[in-house]
């Protein structure tokens, strides 16, 4: 089984706490992440945590975010809105890339739930 870590994942595992190694031992298999994952963990952790994400990160398979994704994001995103759904780009973004690299996410948000097709391995 193929893991990438979403954005709660990453600030979990990287921050060391109970939950993190929870769900760091739990994942068996292949485990890595997606350039717009670390992008939001980057972006929203403080500067104190910068340096443990991002050596958090280097260790991690980064899976770029591509056209391909960016053709997929656009129909999940569509698709969800014509079920009247609001799915955030970002989330439709990190699924596309789930999808298209046969992944199943490792997430906190189980708004991720919502989305056909992608299977969520939720902590």
């Amino acid at each position: 089984m193929r893991y990438l870590l979403d954005t709660s994942a990453i600030l979990e595992i990287a921050s060391g706490s109970e939950k993190g190694r929870r769900v760091a031992s739990s994942l068996k298999g292949e485990v890595l992440t997606c350039s717009v994952c670390a992008f939001e963990a980057l972006d929203t952790s403080a500067a104190a945590y910068r340096k443990g994400i991002l050596e958090f990160l280097g260790a991690l398979t980064v899976l770029p975010f591509g056209l391909a994704d960016s053709v997929a994001a656009s129909e999940l995103s569509q698709e969800s809105r014509r079920a009247g759904r609001q799915v955030p780009p970002s989330d439709c973004m990190i699924a596309a890339v789930c999808r298209n690299n046969l992944c199943a996410l490792a997430t906190a948000d189980s708004d991720f739930k919502r989305i056909s097709g992608l299977e969520v391995a939720l902590f």
